[in-house]
């Protein structure tokens, strides 16, 4: 008689082996086939009763050794109930020792059990087939396999058609460093801070110096005979390969660190006829830097007043070396690290002629981390803050001659428009005879080599292709494992994933996603809603575009002619459906927008290079880390800003670092706070902030701060100069929390004295 229980929950079936088991299905699993075989008459090797057999285990527990070599428990737990053929004693116990077959199931037995519960650690003798493993084991495997199959093959074969070549190299071909220097420097290190600050990077690799002045020799035959101030040269590698290709009268080590590198300045300071001279102090001190800049250390050097034209034109005859990099980087104040404060006190130098900038104008080759790159030299309009603008009215140029040469910002340029740039300079470079090795062909370079070689490439459509997100990778890593069927969706074991697809349907199997699964989900997700942003956006920027050609139609146009007139109608028409259409957007997509617009709008000096800058790698350098070496060549400053020098620029920096605290702000919102009365003086006097043809737009309001150029620039500081109603210096700088001195203010004057 069948004995049926009610299931209360997720029972343990093993704790009830004789109640829910049938009795006849018990007889045959405790015989003794599945333990000790029988005389076998097959010419098969029977397995020894004295050995146990292979155990086959499964994620759940089902019996332990104990079970299996009692007398009286029985070796597996409940089979789950599916069709099976049966089998009967006759056949069981016969000579003939056929198939065991599992016994086919009745009506009304109870419901079916988890295969995971009953899986048991013996399997039957060698002559018998293996009992086929449980349906609901194997079903989830193999509709996926069936349903993906197609589609697996077409993406893989895709994806092996367009997959673009990768530049691979073999750094340790042109990687080449001494053991012995790496063994001193790592004993110095161990040392301690006696031996010197242990955070300073060396340029380590003597081939990437020769790839660097390869490329830089034709700029630096101009100065060959100079002299040289050489910060920071640590173990003289990169300032000895200078040394021989200018050949310099006087060359300056400013090496504070003279303990730890006294093996490599000292051959220099020994060699015949050397022009080297070792200066133990901090080239990074300005005191100490000042006290170099004297007729003792530079005698072919002759200090400029400031009346003198010659101050404002490049000295050809002094050359300044650094090294500021460090790593870990050293926080100081309120800039990020010591290099950054190193190189904006030599770009203010330049512009108050401080220092050996009393010489004249004079380039300077630094190497920073190259994580701080786009602080002077950005990529993208949106990486525009208050130092990139001071950088850029101070220098002719900032090239950045070697680095890693990827955008390391979070905000990243189109890569369509990227590679388009990248094919231009490319092509200039072919026809200067300019070449750059392939180990030192950055992913940009190699790129539009590659589509230039094959007469073009795939332009992508989609944003999320254009934009390359941080996640990017991840999500590219997530959908290969998911086509290759390795990406695990569920939490749960097989036969229960089977279960809930078709009981819980789709929203309770959201539960047991896996946690990769579930990231893939939502990045996939994420993707589907930038590129609907991303269309969205793009649409807008033509209707910008097709606004801004309309109002510099009407500019050049007679303003009294009816065709101006419905011009006019036209524009206001057509600016009320764009501001609707961008009040309509997502708040994200509106982010997005105002990033792309400034982006497509506004070109950045890094996209003016004449030539691409030279891949660098990390285990060229010690501590390991990537550097980048900028190449700067100081210019002189607007007319406006050197009258009244540094009053006016006082004045300037106190306007750009107002407006620039919120680089995302409207210009027509950045004017109107920085001062009562300014935006109505400064707009009206200012024509290229709506001029189209120069970077303007119709509207003030639809002008960010960060798509200022230059230009723009210099006529609001000119504007302000001339503002009747402008505030004072002295109140301007007490606004902005910085204390000078008034000589209106009776106080000063009862401070001086009799």
């Amino acid at each position: 008689m069948l004995r049926v229980f009610p299931r209360l929950g997720r029972t343990n079936l093993l704790k009830y082996p004789s109640i829910l088991q049938h009795s006849r299905l018990r007889e045959i699993h405790s015989s003794p086939c599945y333990n000790v075989p029988k005389v076998s008459k097959s010419s098969e090797l029977t397995t020894p009763t004295d050995v146990d057999p292979p155990v086959k285990r499964t994620r759940r527990k089902a019996v332990t050794s104990g079970d299996i070599t009692a007398e009286d428990a029985l070796a597996v737990g409940p089979v789950k109930r599916r069709p099976r053929k049966s089998a009967d004693d006759e056949k069981v116990d016969s000579k003939d020792d056929s198939t065991v077959e599992p016994v086919k199931p009745k009506r009304g037995r109870p419901k079916k059990v988890k295969e995971a519960e009953v899986k048991s650690e013996l399997e039957p003798v060698p002559e018998a087939k293996p009992v086929p493993e449980l349906e609901a084991e194997q079903e989830p495997k193999v509709v996926r396999n069936r349903m993906s199959r197609d589609r697996n093959e077409k993406s893989l074969t895709d994806a092996q058609e367009e997959e673009p070549i990768v530049n691979k190299v073999d750094e340790s071909e042109f990687i080449k460093i001494p053991l012995d220097l790496r063994k001193y420097l790592r004993d110095a290190h161990m040392k301690g801070s006696t031996m010197g600050d242990r955070t300073r990077s060396n340029i380590m690799n003597g081939a990437l110096c020769d790839d660097i002045l390869d490329r830089l020799k034709p700029s630096l035959l101009k100065h060959v005979g100079c002299d040289v101030i050489d910060i920071n040269p640590g173990i003289g590698l990169w300032s000895s390969k200078i040394h021989k290709i200018l050949r310099p009268r006087t060359h300056l080590l400013m090496e504070p660190d003279a303990k730890k590198y006294y093996p490599f300045i000292q051959p220099l300071l020994d060699e015949k006829d050397s022009t080297y001279q070792h200066i133990p102090k901090s080239g990074t001190v300005w005191e100490h830097l000042g006290q170099v800049t004297t007729p003792e250390f530079l005698p072919h050097q002759v200090k400029l007043s400031r009346d003198d034209p010659k101050i404002n034109e490049p000295n050809n005859t002094l050359l300044v070396i650094a090294n500021l990099a460090h790593y870990p980087r050293k926080r100081y104040r309120g800039f990020e690290s010591m290099s950054q404060l190193v190189l904006y006190q030599l770009l203010s130098a330049a512009r108050s002629h401080a220092l050996f900038h009393q010489y004249g104008l004079i380039r300077m080759l630094v190497w920073i981390p190259d994580v701080e790159k786009t602080s002077w030299l950005v990529r993208h309009v949106a990486q525009m803050r208050k130092n990139a603008v001071e950088a850029q009215i101070t220098t002719e140029y900032i090239q950045e001659i070697a680095s890693s040469t990827v955008d390391n910002h979070r905000f990243v340029r189109d890569a369509e428009v990227a590679l388009a740039n990248s094919i231009d300079v490319v092509s200039r470079m072919d026809k200067m005879g300019i070449t750059t090795p392939k180990h030192r062909q950055g992913p940009m370079e190699f790129k539009a080599r590659q589509s230039l070689a094959t007469g073009g490439h795939k332009v992508e459509s989609e944003d999320f292709d254009r934009f390359k997100r941080g996640w990017f990778d991840e999500f590219g890593d997530l959908q290969k494992r998911l086509d290759e069927g390795k990406l695990i969706k569920f939490k749960m074991s097989e036969s229960e994933k089977v279960e809930n697809v078709e009981t819980d349907k789709r929203k309770k199997e959201k539960r047991h996603y896996t946690e990769e699964y579930a990231r893939y989900i939502f990045l996939k997700a994420k993707k589907k809603v930038i590129n609907q942003h991303g269309a969205l956006t793009q649409d807008l920027i033509n209707d910008y575009n097709n606004i801004n050609q309309l109002h510099s139609k009407i500019l050049d146009a007679d303003s009294k002619s009816e065709d101006t007139e419905s011009s006019r109608k036209e524009l206001d028409a057509m600016i009320k459906t764009y501001e609707d259409k961008i009040a309509q957007l997502p708040l994200a997509a509106q982010k997005i927008y105002g990033i792309r617009l400034d982006g497509a709008r506004i070109g950045t000096e890094f996209e003016k290079r004449p030539m691409e800058p030279l891949k660098v790698y990390s285990k060229e350098f010690r501590p390991a880390s990537e550097l980048c070496l900028l190449d700067i060549q100081p210019k002189a400053l607007w007319p406006i800003l050197r009258q009244n020098y540094p009053e006016n620029y006082d004045v300037f920096e106190y306007i750009i670092g107002n407006m620039y605290a919120h680089p995302i702000d409207t210009v027509y919102e950045s004017l109107e706070g920085l001062w009562p009365g300014a935006l109505e003086h400064i707009a009206g006097e200012c024509p290229s902030l709506t001029d189209p043809s120069k970077g303007g737009a119709f509207d003030l309001k639809h002008l960010s701060v960060r798509s200022l150029t230059t230009e723009m620039l210099k006529e609001i500081m000119e504007a302000w100069m001339k503002w009747p109603f402008r505030p004072s210096r002295f109140e301007l700088m007490t606004k902005s929390g910085s204390m000078v001195h008034d000589p209106d203010s009776p106080d000063e004057d009862l401070l001086d004295g009799p």
